[in-house]
């Protein structure tokens, strides 16, 4: 996304990247409750169908993804030279190492790193164990509970789709800058999705009010999308695989740290042990938001700026541009 994604259209375009863990899950949680009820497939039906979308998932990037645009063999002239003018990764074909010492000394790194460790409590709590919420305190059948489950889903999509146009948006208009924009998206989906998760405490044993305020606070864990999600990609282009292969990496350990985390805190299956888990939701995603909008940047580091040897002068003309059309992707040195 940092190589195909120019800066002020990177909110809109990676949230509708992204916006595929909202729509997967929309549909998985959907249909896995229907495959269970059916007699000869049941769980393991469900097991198998979703592993092998996630194969043909794995064998089709393989295929059609091409890492920059210069590698892709059917881009136009036109839209190669947009998006080489508008790179900020200094399009050199040299690999320069990724500074990790200056990574992990960077203030901004750790409050993103805690900014998606809050973002990752809020989809992994949905991934995880909602269903078991809405199963043993609502009691809702399994089928029922499968659509339930995915109505979350389907509002984070609607939230992701609205914020990142409105994001985008503002951006082309510059009445804000990228760096405001991450930072206040991301605090506003963790102040909303805190309300929303304290309506559930409020909603009791009442099934339909606590889906609806459910549903609610997965819409503002989407407007959070375009901001800590992303941040990576606008503090560092140049290394943003190797960056959000770490963050992420982190983040997802709050897919079985928040199971196993509730699994001790509501052994009796009550509902006055699942206020406990909200409570605590409510404080690390809180308290992440805040961390990320005082202490987060979505500006390019300086790190990002490594000494490499002379720029490439990048010949395109096999995709029709005229000698006269080369462009040298440098960007001077820090």
């Amino acid at each position: 996304m940092a190589n195909w994604f120019p800066r002020k259209e990177r909110g809109l375009l990676s949230t509708f990247v992204i916006s595929g863990y909202s729509l997967g899950s929309t549909v998985a949680s959907a249909i896995s409750g229907w495959i269970c009820n059916m007699p000869h497939l049941g769980w393991a039906g469900a097991f198998y169908i979703v592993g092998g979308f996630g194969i043909f998932h794995a064998v089709l990037s393989f295929l059609v993804l091409h890492e920059t645009p210069r590698e892709h063999p059917r881009i136009s002239s036109i839209e190669l030279i947009y998006l080489s003018d508008n790179e900020e990764n200094g399009g050199s074909n040299n690999k320069p190492s990724t500074p990790w010492l200056k990574i992990f000394t960077s203030i901004p790194f750790y409050a993103l790193l805690i900014g998606l460790l809050g973002q990752y409590w809020t989809f992994s709590y949905f991934w995880t164990v909602h269903s078991t919420f809405l199963g043993t305190i609502q009691h809702f059948p399994i089928t029922e509970n499968g659509y339930w489950s995915c109505l979350p889903f389907l509002m984070k999509a609607f939230g992701e789709y609205s914020t990142s146009s409105i994001a985008n948006w503002l951006l082309m208009k510059n009445y804000i800058t990228v760096d405001i924009l991450r930072r206040g998206c991301n605090m506003l989906g963790c102040i909303g999705f805190s309300a929303a998760v304290f309506g559930t405490y409020l909603s009791g044993c009442n099934g339909s009010m606590s889906a609806v305020t459910a549903a609610v606070s997965l819409f503002f864990v989407g407007v959070a999308t375009p901001g800590a999600m992303i941040a990576c990609i606008d503090m560092a282009p140049r290394f943003a695989g190797s960056l959000s292969g770490l963050l992420n990496g982190a983040g997802c350990t709050m897919s079985f740290f928040v199971p196993i985390l509730v699994g001790i805190l509501t052994k009796n299956k009550v509902l006055s042990e699942w206020h406990l888990v909200f409570f605590i939701s409510i404080a690390v995603v809180l308290c992440s938001g805040v961390v990320f909008a005082v202490f987060g940047s979505a500006k390019v580091q300086p790190w990002n700026f490594v000494q490499e040897e002379p720029k490439d002068i990048i010949v395109v003309e096999k995709n029709g541009i005229s000698p006269q059309a080369l462009h040298t992707f440098s960007k001077p040195h820090t």
